[in-house]
């Protein structure tokens, strides 16, 4: 009986076994799937952001790609290009292999957040902006990531600029792991046939010749890393020069070739012609200059502009010189005619007998000479600095402020970290200064300092050394003195201190492993050059305590190639282009006036636009002496020529009234009377010739005053034939009482004095500022 019911109990408990079974499986069949948030949860509810794949194994091989949407900018001025990127990175995570059906995808700010990424940055990068809501990272089941995220980059580009504007350019975008080096993580381009695509290829200035995908490895103190290396190659369209600046100065400089077609007689239009050329040209050479770099040599534009204006120059200069000529010729021809007019009729050994001068012929060419002619407790922590600037991007003279891109890197034990994991342990990012003590280090004079805070890396070793670098943006002041600008040599200063620990706690120092703890490792600047770098430490004294001051100095030696193109040559050559009016005829003040008033307006002009660009100091620099100078030279000169007009016109005025009083006295001739032929004022009147004024025409000419006024005045009238000595000869002129114009000579000694002084004032300015 007992067997029975035990059989039958076994039974029963098989037969509910069975239909449990049965129902289980019948419940599992019909529960629903996991959702695409219910397995992102369960997989990453114990990820850890902090670790990256393949720990203590293999390293991480991370596939890089990228779209750019546009290069938005490729600025010259400050020699740098700004790209719409959508980089593309792709890497395998065994921690995030999965069975759901499908893909796993997370967007937005929640990447970064939930899962490792590498640390991927630019740095030759002047700006690097991510958006972080542009983000997308998709996940197979695998676990391999596809990551996409959209990112805004401000590179540097080292442009040569000498084949200006038929130039090409060769800019760079680099890719680099900032904490992870070649044994934990390797970078690569991604295997297909072009990595970086451009999509929108349109610009305005270039189009994209080529792009080239390298890849290298670099050594830094941290270890080795994997360098991608994008080279974009870009070539300039030249249209926009073509149409702005060399067909315009084309036809400016074809323009003024109109002077050779203008009667030389006619200097004030050939002048005008000349001056409005010059001054074209020189506004077409400061407008392209204004928005392009200060570079220390001439580019091809330069040249062919410098060139087009010395063509205009020697127009001006031919117009000039033929208009001399013409005075030469003009003189020879009156004097032909002169001689023709008193020899006619001309016997040897007879009484010459003359024709009466035309009563027409004016006298107003001749003129009389009035005057002569006669420059703690426990031991302080002991902290290491190095620094590795990545470049000098910008130095202010307005601002007096340089910035600069610097890995500074610092070294210190911590016995707290001391461990005994095989290697080093490493944190990167922003949980470096959240999990470790990092020293409080600063840039007193700093006006901006940025770190950027992913751009961290540290490694610990097993005995507790702590290797830290962080990437930073410093704007600092710097004080200069620009009294010999643009010869001038500046040094600015990086000082770093600790903020709140004084050196009883803290000691900072320069690495003593390396001859030079600060290092630049990108040397180009278009207007400077870095003659040296010293590393001092200096004890400094607040009201908190004694304090540690490292100092790095940098001297940096102004490049003046652009300011002699710029300023100094054209400065030189308007000067010497205002004692064109040396030449020109006193009484043609117009020309001469607005000659001197456009070379005045043209030196303000360039003091003016050179001044825009520096702070305003209460001293004269030298390239602003230099101007002053050469504006006084130009207003001497304007006013010199206001001088002579007026001695011209005392001159005119003299002759009128020797006009008639010599008359009067001489030959006794009144205003109503008819004079005849009377012998014994005529024998007065030869006696009296040899001391008599002469009348000198503007060729140098002369003629008795007498005799000249007798022949116009008076024998005009009677109509007979007078016999009347002949004009004093030349000879005898000039050693009579016949003197030259002092207008005429103020001109001639100006020809010498102005270019011998101003010749005078450059040696001894270039001599001075070389001393300096």
């Amino acid at each position: 009986m007992k067997m029975l019911i035990l059989s039958v109990g076994c039974f029963g408990l098989c037969f509910y076994s069975v239909i449990a079974q049965g129902f289980t499986f019948e419940s599992v069949e019909r529960e629903k799937p996991a959702t695409e948030t219910e397995t992102l949860h369960e997989l990453l509810d114990e990820y850890d952001i902090r670790t990256r794949p393949n720990v203590q194994k293999q390293p991480v091989i991370v596939q890089v790609s990228g779209q750019i949407q546009q290069f938005k900018d490729i600025k010259e001025s400050t020699m740098e290009f700004t790209s719409s990127v959508f980089l593309i990175q792709t890497w395998k995570d065994p921690r995030l292999r999965h069975n759901f059906t499908g893909i796993l995808s997370l967007n937005g700010d929640e990447v970064s957040e939930r899962i490792w990424l590498p640390d991927t940055y630019v740095p030759n990068s002047n700006q690097f902006t991510l958006n972080g809501k542009n983000q997308l990272a998709v996940i197979s089941k695998d676990g391999l990531v596809y990551y996409s995220a959209r990112v805004q980059i401000v590179a540097a580009c080292q442009m040569y600029l000498q084949s200006f504007p038929m130039d090409i350019q060769e800019c760079e975008l680099r890719i680099e792991s900032y904490a992870y080096p070649t044994e934990h993580m390797q970078l690569a381009w991604n295997k297909t046939k072009q990595p970086l695509v451009v999509i929108n290829t349109q610009m305005a200035e270039f189009e994209i010749a080529d792009i080239s995908c390298t890849n290298e490895n670099v050594t830094y103190k941290a270890g080795k890393y994997t360098r991608l290396r994008a080279t974009f190659r870009f070539e300039r369209r030249m249209g926009f020069y073509l149409i702005q600046v060399y067909l315009p100065s084309l036809i400016i400089t074809i323009l003024s070739w109109l002077s050779f077609y203008i009667d030389p007689k006619d200097i004030g239009d050939r002048v005008s012609l000349g001056i409005t050329t010059i001054l074209t040209i020189v506004f077409l050479l400061g407008t392209n200059n204004s928005y392009m770099p200060r570079v220390s040599y001439a580019k091809a534009i330069d040249w062919y502009l410098i060139t087009s204006f010395m063509f205009v120059f020697a127009t001006l200069v031919e117009s000039l010189v033929v208009f001399k000529f013409y005075r030469s010729d003009d003189m020879l021809n009156e004097n032909e005619e002169r001689k023709a007019k008193v020899t006619e009729g001309y016997k040897p050994n007879n009484a010459m007998r003359t024709q009466l001068i035309n009563q027409d012929a004016p006298l107003s060419r001749f003129k009389e000479f009035v005057g002569q002619w006669n420059t703690g407790s426990q031991k302080p922590v002991r902290v290491e600095v190095i620094g590795q600037i990545q470049q000098f991007k910008d130095i202010k003279e307005s601002t007096m402020e340089f910035t600069s891109s610097v890995f500074l890197i610092q070294r210190w034990k911590d016995p707290r970290l001391k461990h005994k994991v095989a290697g080093t342990l490493s944190l990167k990012g922003e949980e470096v200064s959240e999990r470790i003590w990092t020293p409080d280090t600063y840039v007193p004079n700093s006006n901006q300092f940025t770190l950027h805070e992913k751009n961290q890396l540290a490694v610990i070793s097993i005995d507790g050394g702590v290797y830290y670098s962080a990437r930073v943006t410093i704007v600092a002041a710097c004080q200069m003195y620009l009294q010999s600008f643009p010869m001038d040599v500046q040094e600015c200063i990086l000082k770093i201190e600790s903020y709140a620990y004084s050196r009883d706690h803290m000691q900072l120092a320069w690495n003593t492993e390396t001859s030079q703890p600060i290092q630049v490792i990108n040397t180009q600047m278009a207007e400077f050059e870095i003659a040296d770098i010293k590393c001092t430490v200096e004890n400094v004294t607040y009201k908190a305590g004694n304090y540690t001051s490292l100092r790095a100095t940098f001297r940096f030696e102004r490049r003046m190639g652009f300011y002699l193109i710029q300023v100094y040559l054209p400065c030189l050559i308007i000067t010497i282009l205002s004692w064109l009016s040396f030449y020109i005829d006193a009484r043609d003040i117009g020309e001469r006036v607005s000659l001197g008033i456009t070379t005045i307006l043209t030196i303000v002009f360039l003091l003016g636009t050179n001044n825009s660009s520096m702070p305003r100091v209460s001293y004269a620099k030298a390239i602003d002496l230099y101007l002053i100078t050469c504006f006084m030279f130009v207003f001497a000169t304007l006013v010199e020529s206001l001088v002579v007009f007026k001695f011209s016109r005392y001159d005119e005025m003299l002759k009128e009234d020797k006009k008639t009083n010599i008359t009067e006295e001489v030959i006794g001739y009144k205003p109503n009377n008819v004079m005849r032929e009377d012998s014994v004022k005529m024998d007065a009147l030869k006696q009296q010739e040899a001391t008599s004024p002469c009348l000198v025409d503007e060729n140098g000419e002369t003629r008795s005053l007498r005799i000249a006024f007798a022949h116009n005045d008076l024998y005009r009238r009677s109509r007979s034939s007078v016999v009347l000595p002949k004009c004093i000869p030349k000879s005898y002129v000039y050693t009579s009482n016949c003197k030259f114009s002092l207008s005429q000579m103020i001109d001639r000694v100006c020809r010498v004095l102005f270019p011998v002084s101003f010749g005078f004032m450059n040696i001894l300015y270039w001599y001075l500022l070389t001393l300096k």
